[in-house]
C-alpha cells in the first residue's frame, strides 16, 4: 500500500484536532502568548512539532473490532461532553485536558489500540505544551520545602521554616514558584515522552516517566539544598543566589543524561503492542479516514454545547459595604496598604473601615462578573488575590465559615519584610462560598443550572503582627456577616 496514503489518517487527524481548539480563538490566543514569552512554555511550539512528527511518522493503522471503535467513540463523547461543561465555566485547564483525552480516544479509535504506547505519548506532549502542569506547582513546592527543611536539620544548618520561607542567619531564602521544579519536571517528561514515542527504550510507559520524573525531583532539591547551604555560608543576597537558574540546570543537565543513556542501553523496543494486534491485518486508510471525519463532529462539541446552552445572566446585586456591620466606620479616602485588583469586572467595591474594639484596619474588595468566559475569570489567574512579585505568601490554610462555606486565609508579607497582612478571601457561586477553585468552578456549574445570582469573589485583608490571631478572628466574624 502507498507509505503517503498511511499518513492521510494521522494527518487529517492533527488537523481536525487544530481545527477543533481553532474553533475557541480566546484559547489559541493565550496559548500563543505562553508559547512566544520567554520564562513561559516557550517551548510548545517545539512540543507540538514533536508530537506531531511522532504521530505522523511512527502510527501503523490497523482494523480493530467494531465494539471497541463504538467503545472508544462513546467515552470520547463523554469526554468531549466534559470539555463542554469545563468550557461553559470558563475551567479551562479542565477544558484542555478533557480536549486532549477526547482526541486521543478518537485516534486510538481510528488508528487502532496497538498504538496504545506511541499515541499516549504524543497526548502527554500535548499536555505538556498547556498550562494545565503549572497545578502542580503548590504541591511540587511544598515537597521542595519539606525535602529541603529536613535535609538543613539533617546537617545541623541553623534555619527557621516558615511557610516557603527560610530564614537563616545570614538572610532569608524563598522557595517561591520558580523553585518548585516544575520546570525540570516538565522537560523531563518531554524528553521521555519523546523516547517513548521513538521506541528507543524497553523499559514499560509508566516505568520511564516515573523515572524521569524523580530524576528531576532530585535535581531540584539538591538545587534548593545547595542554595540554601552556599546562603548559610555567605550571604542571601549573593549574586549566585540571586541568580541561579544557570546552576539549576548543571545539576540538572548530568542527571538527565544518565537516564537517557539508561534508557538506550535497554534497546529499541517496537511501538506497536503485538498482543494488540488484530488477525485481519492493516487497515487501509478508507474506514479509518470515515472515523477520522466522525472525529470532527465530536471535537466541535465543546464548541456548539456552551453557545446553545448561553441564556441571559441573572440581575447583578448591589454589594453592601462593610459600614455599620460589627461596629465597623467606613474611613475616608483611598484604600491603604495592600490593594488587590480585578479585572475589568461588571460590579466592585473597594473599602477601608476600622472595626473592633481595637479599631482595627480592614481593607475589603468584592467583585463580580455578570457571565463566567475568556478574560472574565473571576478565579483567573489575572485575579489572584495575591501579587507575587510584591508580596510574599508566608502561610496558607482553609478556613471553616460555617453552614457549609470556607475561605483561605493567606499570611503575606511584602519583599521588603516591613509590612504584613492576614488575607481572607473566597468566591460564591451556587449558594456556597469556597476559597477552592476547583470547588468553586464545581458551584458556579450548580448555580449555571439553578439560576443563581453571578459569582461574587470577596477579599478582607488586614495589617498584623506576627501571629495575626486577633486579626483573624475579626476578619471570620467579618466574613460570617458578609455572608
Amino acid at each position: 500500500m502507498d507509505a503517503w496514503r498511511l499518513k492521510t489518517v494521522p494527518i487529517l487527524l492533527l488537523a481536525l484536532f487544530a481545527c477543533s481548539l481553532g474553533l475557541h480563538p480566546e484559547v489559541i490566543s493565550r496559548l500563543h502568548l505562553q508559547w512566544t514569552t520567554a520564562g513561559e512554555i516557550d517551548y510548545g511550539y517545539f512540543v507540538l512539532a514533536a508530537a506531531g512528527a511522532l504521530l505522523v511518522t511512527q502510527t501503523q493503522l490497523s482494523v480493530e473490532r467494531r465494539t471497541i471503535v463504538l467503545c472508544l467513540v462513546i467515552v470520547a463523547v463523554g469526554a468531549s461532553f466534559a470539555a463542554s461543561i469545563a468550557k461553559l465555566i470558563s475551567f479551562n485547564a479542565a477544558f484542555l485536558l478533557a480536549m486532549i483525552a477526547t482526541w486521543t480516544l478518537l485516534v486510538l479509535a481510528s488508528c487502532g489500540v496497538r498504538n496504545l504506547r506511541l499515541v499516549l505519548s504524543v497526548a502527554l506532549l500535548f499536555l505538556l505544551a498547556t498550562p494545565v502542569p503549572f497545578l502542580l506547582v503548590p504541591y511540587l513546592r511544598e515537597m521542595t520545602v519539606a525535602v529541603v527543611s529536613a535535609l538543613t536539620k539533617a546537617v545541623g544548618i541553623a534555619a527557621f521554616i516558615e511557610g516557603n520561607l527560610i530564614h537563616l542567619p545570614t538572610g532569608i531564602i524563598e522557595i517561591a514558584d520558580g523553585c518548585a521544579g516544575e520546570k525540570y519536571l516538565r522537560s523531563s517528561i518531554i524528553l521521555a515522552a519523546i523516547a517513548l514515542g521513538l521506541g528507543i527504550t524497553r523499559f514499560g510507559f509508566f516505568t520511564t516517566l516515573a523515572a524521569f520524573s524523580c530524576g528531576s525531583l532530585v535535581a531540584n532539591w539538591i538545587r534548593v539544598f545547595f542554595l540554601v547551604v552556599f546562603a548559610d555560608n555567605t550571604s542571601s543576597t549573593h549574586p549566585l543566589i540571586l541568580e541561579h537558574d544557570w546552576l539549576g540546570w548543571l545539576i540538572y543537565l548530568p542527571i538527565v543524561g544518565a537516564m537517557i543513556a539508561w534508557l538506550v542501553s535497554a534497546g529499541r523496543t517496537s511501538l506497536v503492542d503485538p498482543e494488540r494486534t488484530p488477525d485481519r491485518g492493516p487497515a487501509g486508510p478508507r474506514s479509518a479516514v470515515a472515523i477520522a471525519m466522525l472525529s470532527g463532529l465530536v471535537l466541535t462539541l465543546p464548541a456548539a454545547l456552551p453557545a446553545l446552552a448561553v441564556r441571559a445572566a441573572p440581575p447583578l446585586q448591589a454589594i453592601e459595604s462593610l459600614d455599620g456591620i460589627h461596629g465597623c466606620t467606613q474611613v475616608a479616602g483611598p484604600p491603604v496598604g495592600f490593594v488587590p485588583s480585578f479585572r475589568s469586572p461588571d460590579v466592585e467595591l473597594m473599602e477601608t473601615v476600622r472595626c473592633g474594639s481595637g479599631n482595627a484596619l480592614v481593607l475589603r474588595q468584592s467583585a463580580a462578573y455578570s457571565q463566567p468566559k475568556s478574560g472574565r475569570d473571576i478565579s483567573s489567574w489575572e485575579n489572584a488575590p495575591v501579587d507575587e512579585d510584591q508580596w510574599r505568601r508566608l502561610t496558607s490554610a482553609p478556613l471553616d465559615l460555617g453552614e457549609g462555606n470556607s475561605a483561605e486565609a493567606v499570611v503575606v508579607a511584602s519583599r521588603s519584610g516591613i509590612d504584613r497582612y492576614l488575607l481572607v478571601h473566597w468566591y460564591e457561586a451556587g449558594g456556597t462560598a469556597t476559597g477552592s477553585k476547583v470547588v468553586f468552578k464545581l458551584a458556579l456549574l450548580r448555580g449555571f443550572i439553578t439560576g443563581s445570582p453571578p459569582p461574587t469573589a470577596v477579599r478582607l485583608a488586614a495589617p498584623c503582627a506576627d501571629s495575626c490571631d486577633a486579626e483573624r478572628s475579626l476578619l471570620i466574624d467579618l466574613a460570617t456577616a458578609i455572608l
